[in-house]
C-alpha cells in the first residue's frame, strides 16, 4: 500500500510539473525568474555541486522515539549532533540581553575570500545575535541586518562558482536562525503547540524540494547557474518559516512581535495538512518585470499568464493564451485564492471555480 502511494504521489508532481514546465517555469537570473527554458546541469566541477543536494534536506528528527515534543530542526549541512547545536541557541535564550542600540553581532569582513569559514563565523553570530536581544523583535532585526551586511560582502562574486558558494551561504543564515528559533520554542511551549507547529514545520520541510521544482525547475535540467538559484530560493521561503516561528515564540513568551507584511509574491499551496503538494499557486516577475502567476490545480489543469495588481490584495490574472480569466486574492500569511471568472470548455476550469491555497512557503 505504501508503495502504490509513492507511486501515486510521484506520477502526480510529475505530471503537474510537467504540466507547469509546459509553461516555462525552467528560467532566469537570481531567485524568481522569467519563463524560458534552462541550460544543461554542469556536473562536472564539484564546487557546482547544488546546495540542495548538500543543505536543503532540513528534517526533523526526535531525540527520543516517540517524543515530539523532543523534535527538533537538523540541516543535513551540519552534521553536527542535535544537542551541540542546539545547546548554543538555548544558552542565547536565557543569556543577558544589551540594549536595543548594541550591535551583538560585531563586525563582517569587508572583502569577500572563500576560503574563509563563512559557515561557522555565520552560526557564531547567529547564537550570539540571539543571546545579545532583548526581544525577538531586535534579535529578528538584528538578523534581518547581519543579512544584509554579508549580502553586501557577497555581491563581489563574479565567477559562477563563487555565486553558487555565497548563495549557499546567505540562505545557511536564515536556516541557522530558524533553527535556533525551533530549540528555544521547543524548551518553551506547551507540548500541544509544539506539537501544531511541529506538524507544520514537518509537511513544510516535506514540500521544499517539490516547490523548489516549481519555481525554477529540476537540477538535472539547470545550468551551473542553479545552485545559486536553488539557495536564492531556499533563502526566501526560510526567512518567511523564521518570522512565522518568531511569532509563535513571541505569543508563548507574552511578547509582543510585529511580523512584516506579506508581499504578494511568493508560494502558495494547498497540501491537504500533508507533505505533499496538491495545488500550487506561484506569483512571481519575470525576465521584463512582469507579472507572473503559475497556476497548478490537482485533477483540474494549470494555468501559466500574467496577473495585475488591483488593490486591496486583489489581482487580476489573464492565461496565457487567453482562455482563461481569473481573480486572484491575497490573504497576507494565512494564503491565497484563486477564481475563474472566464474559461473556454475543454480546458478543465469553469466560470465560477474557487481555489483555496492555504500554505505560504
Amino acid at each position: 500500500m505504501d508503495m502504490k502511494r509513492e507511486r501515486n504521489r510521484e506520477r502526480r508532481s510529475g505530471t503537474r510539473v510537467r504540466s507547469i514546465l509546459t509553461c516555462g517555469v525552467l528560467t532566469g537570473v537570481m531567485v524568481l525568474s522569467a519563463c524560458g527554458a534552462a541550460a544543461g546541469m554542469a556536473a562536472s566541477s564539484a564546487a557546482a555541486q547544488t546546495p540542495a543536494e548538500k543543505t536543503a534536506d532540513e528534517t526533523v528528527s526526535t531525540a527520543e522515539a516517540g517524543s515530539d515534543a523532543e523534535a527538533s530542526l537538523v540541516s543535513d549541512h551540519d552534521k553536527t549532533s542535535e544537542s551541540a547545536q542546539l545547546s548554543g541557541d538555548s544558552e542565547g535564550a536565557s543569556g543577558s540581553a544589551s540594549s536595543e542600540e548594541e550591535d551583538s553581532t560585531g563586525e563582517t569582513s569587508a572583502e569577500l575570500d572563500l576560503s574563509h569559514d563563512y559557515s561557522g563565523e555565520i552560526k557564531s553570530k547567529v547564537a550570539s545575535t540571539a543571546t545579545h536581544s532583548a526581544t525577538l523583535q531586535e534579535e529578528l532585526r538584528k538578523i534581518q541586518k547581519l543579512s544584509e551586511q554579508y549580502d553586501e560582502v557577497f555581491s563581489a562574486a563574479q565567477a559562477q562558482v563563487e555565486l553558487n558558494y555565497v548563495a549557499e551561504w546567505s540562505y545557511e543564515l536564515w536556516d541557522d536562525e530558524l533553527n535556533s528559533l525551533w530549540g528555544r520554542f521547543r524548551e518553551s511551549a506547551p507540548k500541544s503547540t509544539v506539537d501544531r507547529v511541529l506538524k507544520e514545520q514537518r509537511n513544510w520541510n516535506a514540500m521544499k524540494k517539490e516547490a523548489v521544482i516549481l519555481n525554477i525547475g529540476p537540477a538535472e535540467d539547470g545550468g551551473s547557474m542553479y545552485p545559486m538559484l536553488e539557495s536564492g530560493y531556499l533563502k526566501g521561503i526560510t526567512e518567511n518559516r523564521v518570522y512565522l516561528l518568531a511569532e509563535e515564540l513571541a505569543a508563548v513568551r507574552n511578547e509582543k512581535f510585529t511580523i512584516p507584511e506579506k508581499d504578494i509574491y511568493g508560494t502558495y499551496v494547498d497540501n491537504q495538512g500533508t507533505g505533499e503538494i496538491y495545488s500550487s499557486l506561484v506569483l512571481r516577475q519575470g525576465w521584463e518585470n512582469d507579472n507572473e502567476a503559475l497556476i497548478s490545480i490537482h485533477r483540474t489543469g494549470s494555468l501559466c499568464g500574467t496577473f495585475s495588481e488591483r488593490g486591496k490584495g486583489t489581482l487580476a490574472f489573464v492565461s496565457d493564451d487567453k482562455k482563461t480569466e481569473g481573480i486572484i486574492t491575497i490573504d497576507g500569511w494565512k494564503g491565497a485564492s484563486f477564481e475563474v471568472t472566464k474559461a473556454e470548455a475543454g480546458n478543465g476550469f469553469q466560470p465560477g471555480d474557487r481555489f483555496r491555497f492555504e500554505f505560504v512557503l
